[in-house]
């Protein structure tokens, strides 16, 4: 009976295997990056990357996989950096926003967990009282700054032909970057048209235009700007738009908004601003005075953007575990 229960010994090397399964995987492998102590995890990078992807039906190579990856994983810790400047400053989400947001997500990302839906919702509402803080609150255009741009400018102002001075949001599921305010993307076909109907429906009931641009639009060149597109002249609105969208503009008259158009597999909604006639535009014209002022203001809002981030990023602490895998694959070393 003693000899029953033996203990089975194993070879040396065969226990450290083992013994090494046990254990979870290093930090360096498990996390994309640490910002400020937090762990971004590899797993949250690869499921934004598969929903960025997932209607992409050509093959991608491996280069161009990391290329993407380092792409989103810079805009997760953008994202995350003014996430943890808006909680130092105190900053909430008013239930009622979080809500309004909630159901806006809920139709577009009906896939998402609702603990996720919730979470996004609140930082968005976050993220929009930040920017209205730190930045739009601080922009000021006075008569004089107008007049010295008008002056600059003289050359701009004498108009040989009808310009239209438009503004877009669109939605596509083509895959990109993500440039709008909520860090919002349609992935499939499907929720491309859910969306743009979500937004229409939002116009609909008084929704502020450019508000609904920066939010949601994902033309990365005009998002920031609340989808301005500038003035566009008659000339180029015929040789250049394509038909859908040239017939839904010369449609409208200034301040309405189109219906919904699709166009070459793309969604888009245009707002006319206006019309500016051919001949010389004065600076005492009230329109003249509030387009530079608009101009300016987008100027000035997306250079205080630009430097608010760079500022963050500078006093954070950041760890790009995925990008020193790169590196280190590749024989680099790390700077």
């Amino acid at each position: 009976m003693k000899n029953r229960f033996r203990f089975l010994v194993l070879p040396a090397g065969i226990a450290l295997i083992l013994l090494a399964g046990c254990h979870r995987r290093p930090a360096s492998l498990r996390l994309a990056a640490r910002i400020n102590g937090w762990p971004l995890t590899m797993q949250r990078l690869n499921q934004v990357f598969a929903e960025q992807t997932s209607s992409q039906k050509l093959q991608v190579s491996a280069a161009q996989r990391r290329m993407l990856k380092l792409s989103l994983l810079r805009q997760l810790i953008d994202r995350r950096i003014m996430l943890q400047y808006a909680t130092r400053l105190n900053l909430t989400a008013p239930a009622s926003q979080v809500q309004t947001r909630l159901e806006q997500i809920q139709l577009q990302q009906p896939h998402w967990p609702p603990a996720e839906q919730r979470r996004a919702a609140r930082d968005q509402v976050i993220l929009s009282e930040l920017f209205q803080r730190e930045i739009t609150a601080h922009i000021q255009v006075s008569p004089a700054q107008i007049a010295a741009f008008y002056h600059a400018h003289a050359g701009a102002f004498h108009v040989a032909e009808p310009e239209y001075h438009l503004a877009e949001i669109m939605v596509s599921s083509s895959p990109g970057a993500v440039a709008n305010l909520n860090n919002d993307k349609a992935r499939t076909p499907a929720q491309a048209r859910r969306k743009i109907e979500m937004i229409a429906r939002r116009l609909h009931k008084g929704g502020h235009f450019a508000q609904l641009a920066e939010q949601y639009s994902e033309n990365p060149n005009n998002a920031a700007s609340g989808g301005d597109l500038g003035l566009i002249p008659r000339s180029a609105l015929i040789s250049q738009v394509p038909i859908a969208l040239q017939q839904a503009i010369l449609a409208l008259r200034p301040g309405q908004v189109s219906p919904v158009i699709e166009s070459q597999g793309r969604y888009y909604i245009i707002k006319l601003l206006g019309i500016i006639p051919a001949g010389v535009r004065r600076l005492q014209d009230p329109r003249v005075q509030a387009a530079i002022r608009q101009q300016l203001e987008r100027n000035r809002e997306q250079l205080l953007r630009a430097a608010f981030l760079s500022a963050l990023r500078a006093h954070a602490h950041i760890r790009n575990y995925y990008a020193e895998r790169i590196l280190s694959a590749a024989g680099v070393q790390t700077p």
